[in-house]
């Protein structure tokens, strides 16, 4: 079963924030983003429709106690738009990037990508 796909807000901030991080640099590093625009690349033609078909294939994300409190309440707020389904949140890994996505029986959310430099998702 091929699951819908939604995009959060968050996602999309966390994806334009990073590209305008590797834009900024690019004056002094012409290669910069090169890693960034693969990850994109392979989120759309690769890692979501594989997520779509198989989304508990990757690792469990369990935030803290504290951590990322907006992106519990978003969990929450999905549980309850779905009529309580039950979403459980992912990671998966692709070179230096990180995207975090919940799944439920329908629906695939794209919730937030990340370098893993930095210490937490957006």
């Amino acid at each position: 079963m091929t699951l819908r796909l939604m995009v959060a807000p968050r996602f999309e901030r966390a994806i334009a924030a990073m590209e305008q991080h590797y834009l900024m640099q690019r004056d002094e590093h012409p290669d910069a983003g090169v890693r960034f625009e693969r990850f994109v690349g392979a989120l759309l033609e690769q890692i979501v429709p594989l997520l779509a078909q198989q989304p508990a294939i990757e690792r469990r994300y369990l935030p803290r106690a504290g951590d990322l409190h907006g992106l519990v309440n978003e969990l929450a707020r999905l549980q309850v738009a779905s009529r309580g389904q039950a979403f459980e949140m992912r990671r998966w890994p692709h070179a230096e990037f990180e995207l975090l996505y919940a799944h439920s029986r329908s629906l695939l959310v794209l919730i937030s990508a990340r370098n893993q430099r930095q210490q937490e998702f957006f």
